[in-house]
């Protein structure tokens, strides 16, 4: 802050913003160089129903009792107080953020996310329906609180009601055993895959394998492999918690309610979600094309005016 405050001696700055790492418990003492201050996009008060915890091994249930603790107390850091008192804006990655700050601070905080993508990267016309059975792509680490334990019982749900089809995991992490002991259980070897991690690029490729993509992370607060899959014409499943929700919407998607439901609750909407669209071809193919316009709007571009635009609208400066 002390550089800021001797750079705007000779520039005179009409704002002064912190891009922050995305986490809600760092401190700044940028606002002391005196100008218009805003802080954010802030993320990290998401937060896994502990009810969703249930078939969590237990250093991951150690792990989120941990992270609970720690933005519990987080008021209590030196600075963290000041940083929003003399804010003019805040902005939040998801509502979940917004929450767990202090009423006095919510008022000045507004929810946007600052990540973005790029335009959608197939036609339309490319995007077909499924052929009478769903291809499921899951892509991020393979961590308790991205929800991949769930998408499997659900997947296994979906092939007890009748549903068809094949489900593929992409990426790796602590939780790989774990899961492939889960679908050793189920007796799923045959229709669910690891692939371990691969290249961006062949991510891409991939892409347009599949018929949608499934994504019950507990609290992401972003979510870029959602905003990748609706560019290639991918309806994403969802939870309504943090970032991925913020992305997807009916018209492109299903987001399931999870903030007051059990692990069992949320295992047979995620499944339904899958069985519906594999009955009803037509309404997937419309949702495909929705993610497609979808991924439009979610643009770099796009995202960066609309957090411009707050920023203006909150310090009067353009």
């Amino acid at each position: 802050w002390r550089i800021a405050k001797s750079l705007d001696g000779q520039h005179n700055f009409d704002v002064c913003w912190h891009l922050t790492y995305g986490v809600f418990r760092q401190p700044s003492w940028m606002w002391k160089v005196g100008k218009p201050f805003v802080f954010g996009p802030v993320g990290g008060g998401e937060r896994a129903p502990m009810r969703l915890w249930k078939s969590l091994p237990m250093g991951e249930k150690v792990r989120e009792i941990a992270r609970d603790f720690v933005n519990q107390i987080a008021w209590v850091l030196p600075g963290l107080r000041a940083t929003y008192k003399h804010a003019d804006l805040v902005i939040a990655r998801t509502e979940d953020t917004r929450k767990i700050l202090p009423a006095w601070a919510q008022s000045k905080t507004k929810v946007q996310q600052e990540i973005g993508g790029y335009p959608a990267r197939v036609v339309s016309s490319q995007r077909k329906t499924h052929a009478g059975a769903l291809r499921v792509l899951v892509a991020g680490r393979l961590l308790g609180w991205k929800g991949t334990h769930l998408a499997i019982s659900a997947f296994a749900k979906y092939l007890t009601d009748g549903g068809k089809g094949d489900f593929t995991i992409v990426g790796e992490g602590p939780m790989h055993s774990a899961l492939k002991a889960q679908v050793d259980q189920l007796g799923l070897n045959s229709n669910i895959h690891f692939v371990g991690r691969v290249p961006q690029d062949e991510l891409f490729r991939r892409y347009t394998e599949f018929d949608v993509l499934l994504f019950p992370s507990l609290h992401d607060s972003g979510g870029n492999v959602v905003i990748e899959a609706l560019s290639f014409g991918l309806p994403v499943i969802c939870l309504d918690l943090g970032g991925p929700s913020c992305f997807v919407d009916a018209s492109c998607g299903v987001v399931v309610p999870a903030h007051h439901a059990t692990e069992s609750e949320v295992t047979v909407a995620l499944s339904r979600a899958l069985k519906n669209m594999l009955d009803d071809a037509a309404w997937h193919q419309q949702l495909s094309i929705n993610a497609l316009a979808r991924a439009n709007d979610l643009t770099w571009e796009r995202q960066i005016e609309r957090v411009m635009s707050l920023i203006e609208q909150a310090t009067g400066k353009k």
